[in-house]
């Protein structure tokens, strides 16, 4: 059986720097952001340990030339700073960390799972901003040889200030986030075109409109069907060049894969344009035993990575990357409501 590895934060008061822990012998220093967002004072605070607080995680098992993308919901990965978050509805932030304490926490615990699902991708929803993100990087950075770096675009969800965020160390080409769609606009979006190997990949992140199960709230379900055919248009313009295609996040699904009742997954992959087949995508729920669709600790299926057709086919001739496993990562309660999925590739 593998030895399950351990993460930890710990924290000290050297000119604001934290000590993250774990893995090495040697103590090196990371610097996290201790000052308030706009402000030049830094904040004092105590030595604490987050031993108590961790929970082992095993990694998962990753072969030599797979290429992994993962996605997962972080819940409320925000900091301890709401100085920018005032125009937020107070029953929104209670949600938010009220000290340093608890946000390293919560930084600690999301870096377990990163490191865990050893990804060449990540794809993360319900970030703050970019300051989070780069947090959490660099701590990945500390860990594994290659430098991931973030990509970062704020959205306009005023009502929670929830964001998606990517890290990655591919080479990215572009990325940037799709604005003023129709039929409805989607907030929470970021477009990447990356470099994997020799191929070209466009990975799209999602985080779409939740609620909608029950009959008084219709709207919120027919505004999350409307955005996926906002972004399946965008999806149809890159699949009719037969592009290599991931679209990764949390569509708040409330049916089940395979239901015949019209979801956002359902829309994204195509299936509601029956007379045309060239405009599917492939859900990766197909691959997966049905324990593992389970995305929420509520039991539904609300995450997703869906892949165009031409990343299953393996061309003849040449070197092209092709769809090889995916698997769902359980998330202790502590770090989110969601579980983390991942999908392997390998180029052959």
């Amino acid at each position: 059986m593998r030895k399950a590895i351990f993460f930890v934060i710990g924290s000290c008061l050297l000119c604001g720097e934290i000590l993250l822990g774990g893995g090495c012998s040697k103590k090196r220093q990371v610097r996290v952001r201790s000052e308030q967002k706009g402000q030049g004072e830094r904040k004092r605070e105590e030595s604490f340990d987050l031993k108590a607080n961790s929970q082992a995680i095993a990694p998962l098992a990753k072969g030599e030339g797979v290429i992994r993308f993962a996605t997962l919901n972080c819940e409320w990965f925000f900091d301890e700073d709401f100085s920018d978050q005032r125009h937020v509805a107070k029953g929104i932030i209670k949600n938010f960390p009220t000290t340093r304490r608890a946000y390293l926490r919560k930084l600690n615990n999301v870096a377990k799972v990163l490191l865990a699902l050893r990804a060449d991708f990540y794809a993360l929803q319900e970030v703050e901003d970019r300051e989070v993100l780069e947090d959490v990087a660099s701590i990945l950075n500390r860990h594994f040889s290659k430098k991931y770096r973030v990509y970062f675009v704020p959205g306009k969800d005023r009502a929670t200030g929830q964001n998606v965020g990517v890290l990655t160390h591919f080479n990215v080409l572009s990325f940037r986030r799709y604005r003023h769609l129709r039929p409805a606009n989607v907030s929470k979006n970021l477009t990447l075109e990356l470099v994997v190997g020799k191929e070209r990949v466009r990975a799209i992140v999602l985080h779409l409109k939740a609620g909608g199960r029950s009959a008084a709230d219709r709207k919120s379900l027919y505004k999350r069907l409307n955005q996926a055919r906002s972004i399946h248009r965008i999806l149809r313009s890159y699949l009719r060049r037969r592009e290599n295609v991931l679209v990764l996040g949390d569509l708040n699904c409330q049916q089940p894969y395979g239901s015949k009742k019209i979801n956002a997954a359902y829309i994204l992959c195509g299936w509601h344009t029956r007379r045309e087949d060239w405009d599917d995508m492939i859900d990766m729920h197909s691959y997966l035993r049905p324990v593992e669709r389970i995305t929420h600790i509520a039991g539904g299926q609300l995450d997703r990575i869906l892949f165009s057709p031409a990343l299953v086919e393996d061309s003849s001739g040449r070197l092209d990357l092709v769809f090889r496993r995916g698997g769902r990562l359980v998330v202790p309660r502590e770090v989110s409501d969601h579980y983390a999925l991942w999908a392997d590739f390998e180029i052959r």
